[in-house]
């Protein structure tokens, strides 16, 4: 593995979601709180030349996926639910909302795409402990489903690569959750605890699985390091911290791999002064984009959709109430969990 160097000094003060798309050589980061989705093609300058997007219409940036069929939209998660964004001006349609009884403190986080086309994306409400967050599922034909609650801070998700489970961090608990997943149903169940974290090690936040299903998680603040998780049979405690990956930095947030071979491991920062103070000041390196060359390949996030919304449907949207399912098998939890 080649030395962690900076790919790109941007100073992102949440620098979140990082998204390479093959088809178009090119890796996206968002800022959460600048409104701003910093686009860097690839092939034309592997140094870090780049465009960026500004999204004025945004309350927060969360989870964004490509749209199979659509080349200039991504599906985006909102702070309070999901909308189209047009890639060439900025543009935001909302398309559902999460909480339409409203709640002015929720915030949408973290999420993934699974093989079926289907949007995964948790939500939270910082600062509230009375509350706790949901995970939901966002189906191609317009339906939103809960899944399950109880949750902290959902944060960093992801499939094994022969599509038999979910991975769900919780920052909150310091640790990731396994779940058993029906690809063909959508649904999840026998949740338990993979890997806990060490308190010292950072707060598990963004992860990306790679080709042999292991787990590159990075930890922000601690020691702000990438952790590589070999999750072994997948139960309870069964993962194993194998590697880690050392960053120059104070506060890294997620992770993705790029690049035509998938072996390029690029790693967002944030240059918050409200998480550490004066970070600006005490790290020259707070808020880039790191880059990284990795022994085995990553894996590509899959697209939302092609979208199959029915007639009903869009006017349901319109309407503001759009086909909410029922709760996952794993039901309604009342308070978080322990």
């Amino acid at each position: 593995m080649s030395p962690v160097e900076v790919f790109a000094p941007i100073k992102a003060e949440l620098g979140e979601q990082p998204l390479y798309v093959p088809d178009k050589d090119a890796l996206f980061v968002c800022d959460a709180y600048a409104k701003l989705i910093h686009r860097f093609d690839l092939a034309s300058d592997a140094r870090g030349k780049h465009t960026v997007l500004h999204i004025p219409q945004s309350e927060r940036l969360g989870l964004f996926s490509e749209i199979d069929g659509d080349p200039n939209h991504f599906l985006i998660a909102e702070r309070t639910g999901l909308a189209l964004l047009d890639i060439n001006d900025g543009s935001l349609e909302p398309l559902v909302n999460f909480y339409p009884e409203g709640h002015e403190n929720v915030r949408s986080n973290d999420g993934v795409v699974d093989a079926k086309g289907r949007f995964w994306s948790g939500t939270y409400f910082p600062g509230d402990k009375t509350k706790t967050g949901m995970l939901y599922r966002f189906d191609p034909d317009g339906t939103l489903h809960p899944v399950v609650d109880g949750f902290g801070l959902p944060n960093g998700m992801n499939f094994s690569p022969d599509n038999k489970t979910l991975y769900v961090t919780e920052s909150h608990k310091q640790l990731i959750y396994a779940y058993d997943f029906d690809l063909e149903a959508g649904q999840i169940s026998n949740e338990r605890k993979l890997i806990t974290f060490d308190a010292v090690l950072g707060i598990p936040d963004g992860s990306h699985t790679d080709s042999r299903g292991f787990i590159y998680v990075a930890m922000a603040r601690g020691e702000s390091n990438v952790l590589v998780v070999d999750p072994g049979d997948r139960q309870e405690g069964s993962g194993k911290i194998v590697q880690t990956i050392l960053v120059d930095s104070l506060f890294i947030t997620s992770l993705t791999f790029g690049g035509s071979d998938l072996k390029d491991l690029y790693i967002t920062g944030a240059a918050n002064n409200n998480v550490i103070q004066d970070i600006k000041q005490i790290d020259p390196n707070c808020g880039s984009v790191f880059k990284t060359r990795v022994e085995f390949a990553g894996t590509v996030r899959n697209k939302f959709g092609p979208f199959t919304m029915t007639k009903e449907s869009i006017q349901r949207f319109q309407a503001g109430k759009p086909v909410v399912g029922t709760m996952g098998s794993l039901g309604k939890l009342s308070a978080p969990r322990a």
